[in-house]
């Protein structure tokens, strides 16, 4: 059975349909009896339940790293950025991203050395999850 079809297979289970689904997935790789007794997580409303919210620093955090090296002619410029956003609550995180560059390629200036490029702080309405309100410094300039 093909990838394809398995998730299809599996996207017809629900709780009335084990049996239908178990007979679906009969030749694939996934037994029918493991698929009868995975767990499902229980929502009320759309929502997780409070035993499923994020609760520990590592899980509402997340860090990145970037590094680039370009040669022009006889100059070269390297640049290493490096970012931690931290969600403070389900809906509000704090960001912020550092460089630290040599050389002129990757600034519109001659400052080279350590610099702030985004501090910031966004939040989302609870009733408009969808929308996201950002203050703060931000590098807009990165995303184009």
């Amino acid at each position: 059975m093909s990838p394809l079809m398995t998730a299809e297979a599996i996207a017809e289970v629900d709780g009335d349909s084990v049996v239908a689904a178990d007979d679906a997935l009969a030749s694939s790789a996934i037994s029918s009896t493991s698929l009868s007794a995975m767990p499902t997580p229980e929502f009320e409303s759309g929502r997780p339940r409070e035993s499923q919210a994020i609760s520990t620093p590592a899980e509402r955090s997340q860090g990145f790293g970037q590094a680039a090296y370009l040669q022009q002619g006889d100059e070269g410029s390297a640049r290493l950025r490096g970012g931690v956003i931290y969600g403070l609550s389900p809906s509000v995180l704090a960001g912020v991203t550092v460089d630290l560059s040599t050389g002129e390629a990757f600034s519109d200036h001659d400052q080279t050395g350590l610099s702030l490029n985004e501090l910031y702080l966004t939040a989302s309405p609870a009733h408009r999850p969808e929308l996201r309100l950002t203050a703060g410094l931000m590098d807009l300039t990165s995303y184009l």
